[in-house]
């Protein structure tokens, strides 16, 4: 019975210890940071100590040690400290963060997680929310100043305290250590900067102090002042303290000639600071400088909660129909308010982040559109808060949408290109077969597709199971090489569509003098029809996917044209969207898509929706004709010409029904693609769900729902 006791002692003591230092008793107990994400890279070694006061007064301090982010001084630097805190009612929390390995957002990601824990837990540890301050020693002084510079509406710690810390990334006067482990030995410039903290200071940044040494040999006092002086000019209260000597890493170690100077420094700062705490920030009373989040008069008339941003938009669904997964697209030179260096997002009203994603689309280094998708029910209106959150705090969202181009380099060694381009001669055929999957795939949580980019230009379904992005790793052999392993039935779905000489399903073709003319070859062909032919990669985002194809040089007779596709895939819909652009066509010519009817033996479905077209056919046209498979175009209005069909067989585009376009006023070419997959939804057997699915899309793109930007 006595080891049974001693036994359960020892566990508890390990989950909850209550220590005496120097006759100071303390309640402490550590914590993992990410419970949520346990067994998933190395998210279970980031954790917390926390240190509790008998008496709290509401702060709590969050202590980051230094080790030049390739180890951690936990007790020095972090534990050491509980004493001090904890005497003045402040609770302490040990943060041991994860090592970068040249992953720069891990350690600022467990700080701004450390943040939302703490005010989780706030009301069982008797901690204010709005009393919450940041310390750091060397390199854990970076990742203090980093939050205090980088932080959101959430994260944005009410102090900051650092010791003789690493600031900068400027290799002047960095510590190479601390550099080479946050951004590796040659970052780009944009990252030296955004990780330069000193050039990162704000009118928000919180409230600082600072020590150092002038004799610090290990990471230069430079640091510190530089912060500093960046910090005097955006008036920012602050108190820098720089000792003659001491050098390097000295803590509260006794053996430091000013640790009673520097230490009651603090504590008489610490005092100031939370005596000016009020509800909405620190405010100073002298009167020096406020600190406080507060509205402009167009947010105080809303009365938005600061937390959920200054700004909003309001959606409203002004159609009997619930919208579900309704897209959205805000340009950036629409906002009517903008912060430097950060990222919109959005918030509900119940402070729940919704799913977005903002895209560079012209690849400048600067981002163009901001996209979200959101629900609405009928007549519903909402109203979605604008927070601006730092490129390395953005929230990480499920992704829905992917695009993958994997092409082998090397045997055994297929690259994710974001770019890429094949010639006119020698098209890649047989042995040592490069591309993965044919070319590109793009999918979202309903279907998959895939484009041949060896010349051929068909469009493939892969019909999907789940809503997990597979894309990835479908069509790699157990070799690491590219090949056809998904022509029979995985967890995750097949490829479902036999294209066979057709156009599959929105490949493109020319109809000159009524002949059609295809955009590229067949398989047996090794030369192209197309002089050049390129991919890019637009966006890879958790709610929509885009890419171009781009076509220079088809031959189409005694003329060439240059075709510019681009695909966008959207969360939550059963296709995507794809607009194209041409040279001038030859006279007369038009540009034709279709589907394959090569196992289709039921009626077409054509019908006029709204401000749309819509091709479909509904069959068991998979492959041996086993499942049912709805497949279907929608043509806007404005290119929409004729239908046709082509003969079944032949040497030339057989087995599709074809659509003739015309240019819009803006010379380019509307439609989306759709496919239901019976295994997908066994809905889709049933040809009335699947058709009404398409008509209520046709519906969607006729009717827009209302975004206002406030």
């Amino acid at each position: 019975m006595k080891k049974t006791v001693f036994i359960k002692t020892i566990i508890l003591l390990t989950l909850f210890c209550i220590t005496s230092i120097k006759g100071f008793t303390q309640k402490c107990f550590e914590m993992p940071l990410w419970p949520e994400k346990e067994g998933i890279e190395d998210y279970n070694e980031a954790m917390i100590k926390v240190y509790l006061p008998d008496n709290s007064n509401g702060m709590a301090v969050i202590a980051c040690p230094g080790g030049a982010y390739s180890y951690l001084a936990l007790e020095k630097e972090g534990s050491d400290f509980a004493p001090f805190y904890n005497a003045q009612g402040i609770a302490l929390i040990v943060l041991k963060y994860r090592m970068p390995a040249g992953r720069n957002n891990v350690p600022l990601e467990d700080a701004a997680k450390t943040i939302y824990l703490i005010k989780e837990k706030s009301e069982e540890w008797h901690i204010d929310k709005k009393k919450i301050g940041i310390m750091g020693a060397s390199a854990g002084g970076h990742l203090a100043s980093t939050l205090a510079t980088h932080f959101d509406e959430d994260t944005r710690p009410a102090f900051q305290i650092l010791l003789y810390p690493v600031i900068s990334m400027s290799r002047e006067i960095t510590h190479k250590g601390s550099f080479n482990s946050l951004l590796g030995e040659n970052p780009d410039k944009k990252l030296i900067r955004f990780y330069s903290n000193e050039t990162q200071v704000s009118e928000k940044t919180p409230p600082a102090f600072i020590v150092t040494s002038h004799d610090d040999g290990v990471v230069s006092s430079l640091n510190s002042i530089y912060y500093y002086t960046a910090l005097k000019k955006n008036n920012i209260y602050s108190e820098l303290h720089v000792y003659p000597t001491g050098g390097h890493g000295w803590a509260l170690l006794d053996g430091f000639t000013y640790k009673k100077d520097w230490s009651e420094a603090l504590k008489k700062w610490l005092a100031i600071i939370y005596e000016t705490f009020k509800v909405n920030g620190i405010e100073l009373k002298d009167n020096e400088i406020i600190l406080t989040e507060k509205e402009d008069a167009d947010c105080r008339k809303i009365t938005i909660p600061y937390k959920f941003g200054r700004h909003y938009i309001s959606v409203k669904n002004n159609t009997e129909k619930k919208r579900v997964d309704e897209s959205f697209i805000i340009k950036r030179s629409d906002l009517k308010y903008e912060e430097k260096r950060k990222l919109p997002a959005l918030k509900d009203k119940n402070g729940n982040w919704i799913a977005c994603q903002v895209d560079d689309l012209d690849k400048d280094g600067e981002w163009d559109e901001w996209a979200f998708v959101y629900t609405l029910e009928a007549w519903e209106s909402d109203t979605l808060y604008i927070n601006w959150i730092a490129p390395q705090m953005y929230p990480v969202f499920t992704p829905r949408t992917n695009v993958r181009y994997g092409k082998m380099v090397s045997c055994g060694n297929i690259a994710i290109l974001d770019t890429d381009v094949h010639g006119k001669y020698n098209l890649p055929r047989g042995e040592g077969y490069p591309y993965q999957t044919d070319g590109p795939a793009w999918e979202n949580d309903k279907v998959g597709f895939r484009h041949y980019f060896d010349g051929r230009n068909v469009r493939d379904i892969f019909g999907k199971r789940t809503p997990l992005m597979v894309m990835d790793t479908v069509g790699i052999q157990s070799d690491g090489t590219p090949g056809d392993t998904y022509h029979q039935l995985h967890w995750w779905g097949r490829d479902i569509m036999s294209g066979g000489a057709s156009l599959g399903l929105g490949g493109i073709a020319l109809n000159i003098k009524d002949s059609l003319i295809r955009l590229g070859i067949t398989i047996n062909e090794i030369t192209d029809n197309v002089d050049s032919t390129r991919y890019i990669l637009i966006a890879n985002g958790p709610v929509r996917s885009i890419f171009k194809l781009d076509f220079y040089g088809w031959d189409v007779g005694k003329e060439k044209v240059d075709v510019h596709e681009t695909m966008t895939i959207w969360a939550g819909k059963y296709g995507y969207e794809n607009v194209i652009k041409t040279s001038p066509l030859p006279k007369g010519s038009k540009l034709v898509t279709g589907i394959v009817n090569n196992l289709n033996d039921r009626p077409y479905v054509f019908e006029k929706i709204s401000n749309y077209r819509m091709m479909s056919t509904h069959d068991r046209q998979t492959y041996d004709k086993v499942w049912y498979l709805g497949m279907s175009l929608l043509i806007d209005e404005r290119n929409f010409v004729n239908t046709f069909d082509t003969h079944k067989n032949g040497n030339g585009i057989t087995s599709t029904w074809c659509v003739n376009l015309k240019p819009d006023k803006k010379n380019e070419y509307h439609f989306n693609c759709y496919a239901g997959w019976e295994l997908s939804n066994p809905c889709f057997i049933n040809d009335k769900y699947y058709l009404d699915m398409i008509r209520g899309y046709a519906e969607e793109l006729s009717n827009k729902l209302t975004l206002t930007i406030h």
